[in-house]
């Protein structure tokens, strides 16, 4: 609960642009590991981004300050008294209101042509850890480092997944579900190089029952990083070809960018 209104106090003051420094570093990794925190502020930069586009600099001005104002209410309140959540959603709601007819309009407008999506918000929307089994190999072996590699992805132990992935490719092993491994433990421990690497080794052989899916994690391991760039042609690639694993997600994601 304490969590949730934290981002209250926080939404208006990163749509408006005042964060700054490492609460607007806090605020974007929230982003990143939060989809409904995500998707909240996506909702509401589209109405918000829907006025500016409108020119209206008069009511954009109020708005500062009414956020200026109310923060600093918030800020003289009595020590261990939190500040109401209504006090602080104050600006959007007035944003709205005092844009009256006008709103209605834009509204209309932006719900039905979104704003694009940042990288990361897009990332959060979209992306779940691929279902990893051994009976699923290519080449079945009894090496148990493959049983071990299971057991800690299954649980979610990505960095301990990691060391044993190296030293199986290390051997030359080239099994795609285990570069797959890889891959996902490497996003999932924030070590983007090393899962770029990983799902580009992937796809380096189109014939690779896990070829798709490598492109599509890689994509999502470059909106991550907020490179929608490298992304966009990786995407495009699985959304034109509908015999494509991820076809549909691709063109999901696209439409959001």
């Amino acid at each position: 609960m304490e969590k949730e209104r934290n981002y209250e106090s926080q939404i208006d003051a990163y749509l408006l642009g005042e964060l700054t420094g490492s609460q607007l570093d806090a605020f974007e990794r929230a982003l990143r590991e939060d989809p409904a925190l995500a998707q909240r502020v996506s909702e509401e930069r589209q109405l918000f981004r829907g006025l500016q586009h409108h020119g209206n600099e008069q009511l954009r001005a109020r708005l500062k300050a009414i956020h200026r104002q109310t923060q600093g209410e918030a800020s003289a309140s009595p020590t261990g008294t939190a500040p109401s959540a209504k006090k602080r959603r104050l600006p959007v709601r007035i944003l709205l209101t005092a844009a009256a007819g006008l709103a209605l309009l834009i509204v209309a407008t932006y719900l039905l042509r979104p704003d694009p999506l940042s990288g990361p918000e897009v990332f959060a929307q979209h992306y779940q850890s691929y279902p990893l089994s051994h009976t699923e190999r290519s080449e079945p072996t009894e090496d148990p480092r493959l049983a071990q590699i299971d057991a800690r992805y299954s649980r979610g132990d990505y960095e301990r997944v990691l060391p044993l992935v190296a030293e199986l490719t290390a051997e030359a092993n080239r099994d795609p579900l285990l570069q797959m491994a890889g891959g996902i433990a490497a996003l999932e421990s924030r070590d983007y190089p090393l899962a770029i690497r990983y799902f580009t080794s992937i796809r380096e052989n189109p014939d690779s029952p896990l070829a798709d899916q490598a492109t599509w994690y890689l994509a999502l391991t470059h909106l991550q990083g907020d490179d929608v760039r490298a992304a966009r042609p990786l995407l495009e690639d699985l959304a034109k070809r509908p015999e494509a694993d991820r076809h549909t997600e691709a063109i999901a994601v696209l439409q959001q960018l």
